[in-house]
Order: structure tokens, then C-alpha cells, then sequence
């Protein structure tokens, strides 16, 4: 989700169209969803503050695909090695 917000604000950049309006109305629109507000103005900045650290999120995803594997059920999308 946001690597394709992020190819779509370079896009806007490279025709000459305000990556800030873009993150406007993408906010506002059908396709809308709160990390497109909360983290697109830094992005059109290009500032990546750190929110949660990495270590979190890798525990995260442990314990997820191991509930997974516990239930037999495939994570074809999240079980990259």
C-alpha cells in the first residue's frame, strides 16, 4: 500500500502536480485509509521518522505466522525467507 503511494507521489512530482494536493485528495477519496494522512506529509518531505522500531515489528510477524503454522493455514504473502 505504501509503496504504491509512494511511486504515485514521485509520479505527481515528474508531471508537476503539488505531492501535497495528491495526498489530499487521496485522503479524501474512495481509496482512502488513515496512513496515507498520517504519514504522507513527511513523506512528500522526504523525512522517515522511526514510529515502531523494526525488532517490534519482525516479533510481530513471529508471532503471526507462527499462529498460522499452528492452524495449518497458508501466508503465501508474509512467509518470505
Amino acid at each position: 500500500m505504501m509503496a504504491t503511494f509512494s511511486e504515485g507521489l514521485l509520479l505527481s512530482e515528474k508531471v508537476g502536480l503539488d505531492p501535497n494536493v495528491l495526498v489530499e485528495v487521496v485522503s479524501l477519496g474512495a481509496i482512502s485509509a488513515p496512513m496515507y494522512s498520517l504519514k504522507g506529509p513527511s513523506m512528500v518531505k522526504s523525512l522517515y521518522p522511526t514510529a515502531f522500531p523494526l525488532k517490534h515489528q519482525q516479533k510481530d510477524m513471529r508471532l503471526a505466522l507462527g499462529l498460522a503454522e499452528s492452524v495449518s493455514q497458508p501466508t503465501h504473502c508474509s512467509s518470505c525467507k
